[in-house]
């Protein structure tokens, strides 16, 4: 390769490198990183002992990341309740589809994809699992999230509701049987999504006689 492609190549790889770097400030700015206090334990924050937990195979970090975040205890519930509610804008969606689409910058995608929308309800999911009942206090946020219309991300009111049942599958029953009953269809609409999450619960008690492994990441709508 000749001198001047050579510098070519290295300009070229470190304007890359300095745009990567730019978003990913410009994303922080925007309050993806973390969420809402996200609260610490043995020197760890609720985001990295859940993180934790999803990027490992290993059984004794996923109860290491459960009993963690029930340690923070409510603490933990607006970091989680921030996470599910969050929507990526227009241009951090379109960012995520050309940083993907852009193999030789792979070295950042887990940098800036564990930002997105899909990661943090993975995120909310895990700690709303991990909290049970003692999330109570999250669910008018849930329900609100459940009832929403929104054609756009369905998986949203989807993994919603899944939190709902990982923390008061009783009243979601309730709920579900009250809105089946209505004449709304939007009530309808979300009286189906908790009787699915409900659903998708009880068949992973049936298979593998505990509750559905929140590390599996969130529900996927067809």
């Amino acid at each position: 390769m000749s001198p001047d492609r050579s510098r070519r190549g290295l300009f070229l790889a470190g304007g890359v490198a300095i745009l990567v770097a730019s978003l990913l400030v410009l994303l922080g700015l925007a309050g993806l990183v973390g969420g809402r206090g996200n609260p610490s334990y043995k020197g760890k924050t609720l985001r990295q002992w859940i993180d934790e937990g999803m990027g490992s195979q290993n059984a004794s970090m996923h109860a290491q990341t459960i009993a963690s975040v029930r340690a923070i205890g409510t603490n933990a519930l607006p970091a989680l309740i921030d996470w599910m509610v969050h929507r990526d804008a227009d241009y951090q969606r379109e960012f995520y589809q050309f940083l993907i689409s852009k193999r030789a910058i792979r070295w950042a995608w887990p940098a800036l994809m564990g930002n997105n929308e899909g990661s943090c309800e993975c995120r909310a999911l895990i700690g709303f699992y991990a909290l049970g009942p003692e999330a109570r206090p999250a669910l008018p946020s849930l329900e609100r999230l459940v009832r929403a219309k929104d054609s756009a991300r369905p998986s949203k009111p989807a993994n919603a509701a899944m939190a709902y049942v990982y923390v008061d599958p009783s009243q979601a029953e309730r709920l579900a049987e009250q809105w089946g009953s209505s004449t709304n269809q939007e009530l309808i609409t979300a009286a189906s999504r908790l009787r699915d999450a409900l659903a998708s619960v009880q068949a992973m008690v049936a298979s593998s006689n505990k509750i559905a492994a929140p590390n599996a990441g969130p529900v996927k709508v067809k």
